[in-house]
């Protein structure tokens, strides 16, 4: 719901990096023949929901109880928020800040509602930028309805600083066909405190002291995300069983 859009921070690596967001999602989800297609609205979201393969959730926390979204008044549903109180859309820029109260507001649905509403995700990966989520019940729900994976901020899930991460994970795993685990710690130390490197920056650069996400990956860290590019049937073998 809130992606930045060209905001920009620095790497424990010392290079600034630009989040934009919205047009990298539509570019690696949208690649090798994938039909992408970004909501606002929990209304639209449920009706792809079920038959998405790839899901990118950027937005609040919620304390870790849910999914935000916009309102019913606030207007049409986009690829992303906007401060719609002020008579702006989707393209007036990425990032909004929402309050629980109005005019800003943004509605909360429960992942007790979520778990009422979904039924199959067949196999889907789900990604969000959000704090806390994933120290909660959000990867169980999503993986008792049939998610193969989920990753995630068990912590903080600052903007536009782990956006950028996100997009350079999603770089890795979506367009150049990585496994989610060896896309994730190729640039692990660019933005956490990674002590393995035996490198400073890596423990006292910017990221690393502005944010503390414990990004955690629920599922197999081999898994590769399926696209046309990067995938041909296997051989069949003939079972015992």
């Amino acid at each position: 719901m809130n992606y930045q859009d060209g905001n920009q921070a620095t790497g424990n690596d010392g290079k600034r990096y630009n989040a934009y967001t919205s047009r990298y999602i539509e570019k690696y989800f949208g690649a090798y023949g994938r039909d992408y297609r970004g909501h606002c609205a929990w209304d639209n979201l449920i009706v792809d929901q079920e038959r998405a393969s790839l899901y990118y959730y950027s937005g609040h926390g919620t304390g870790g109880g849910g999914v935000s979204y916009h309102p019913e008044f606030a207007g049409p549903d986009a690829w992303r928020g906007y401060a719609y109180w002020n008579g702006k859309t989707a393209r007036s820029g990425g990032f909004t800040w929402y309050d629980v109260d109005p005019p800003n507001q943004y509605n909360l649905v429960h992942f007790k509602w979520a778990d009422y509403y979904w039924h199959n995700l067949h196999s889907q990966f789900v990604a969000w930028m959000s704090c806390t989520t994933f120290a909660h019940y959000g990867p169980e729900i999503y993986l008792e309805h049939g998610a193969v994976a989920a990753y995630g901020n068990a912590n903080t899930g600052l903007s536009p600083h782990w956006e950028i991460h996100d997009m350079q994970f999603f770089k890795r795993c979506v367009y150049e066909g990585e496994p989610i685990g060896i896309a994730y710690s190729h640039i692990y130390w660019i933005f956490e405190r990674d002590f393995t490197t035996m490198d400073p920056t890596s423990i006292y650069g910017s990221f690393a002291l502005n944010i503390d996400s414990d990004e955690v990956i629920y599922g197999d860290p081999m898994l590769y995300l399926y696209s046309p590019m990067h995938w041909t049937m296997p051989e069949p073998v003939d079972s015992n069983l």
